[in-house]
């Protein structure tokens, strides 16, 4: 029974709305009874397990699994073709990629800078949001810088 002559009425009204509540659940969820179909699935693309980068392994023919005592590493199936957009192509402009360390010491706008190693900021007293450094100083730092370049031919 959901109603009691002694349960005060604000926690009548919430027992009422818990039990409706409840009752919803496998409605409110997206449940239904019948699975949805999906669609047809593109191939997934494929890539090589002889490139560099992957670890050196017994390449198993498609669909065939390691013996249950075998130890190392396996290729387990299916096999992958190279993603086409790793290919070269022509007309698509070729680039170069160039590795540099920036130095903030040749900076004549930003130096760099430092804190004591340690020390934090406060909050401000008048500003919650706002931290006081007092333990930051210029100090040069390095940083190294990867960037690739790309040609363009105009026609």
């Amino acid at each position: 029974m959901l109603h009691n002559d002694d349960m005060p009425l604000p926690l009548c009204a919430l027992c009422i709305c818990l039990v409706a509540g409840f009752a919803t659940i496998p409605f409110a969820s997206g449940q239904n009874s019948s699975p949805k179909q999906n669609a047809a699935r593109p191939t997934p693309p494929t890539r090589d397990p002889h490139t560099s980068g992957y670890v050196t392994a017994k390449e198993l023919p498609d669909g065939a699994v390691p013996p249950a005592d075998a130890d190392g590493n396996f290729i387990i199936g299916p096999t992958h073709d190279p993603a086409p957009e790793m290919t070269v192509q022509e007309g698509v402009p070729q680039g170069t990629v160039s590795t540099f360390t920036m130095s903030s010491a040749d900076s004549k706008i930003y130096p760099g800078i430092a804190r004591e190693p340690g020390t934090f900021g406060t909050v401000d007293p008048t500003d919650a949001a706002r931290l006081v450094v007092t333990s930051s100083h210029p100090a040069p730092y390095t940083l190294a810088v990867e960037r690739s370049f790309a040609v363009r031919h105009r026609s």
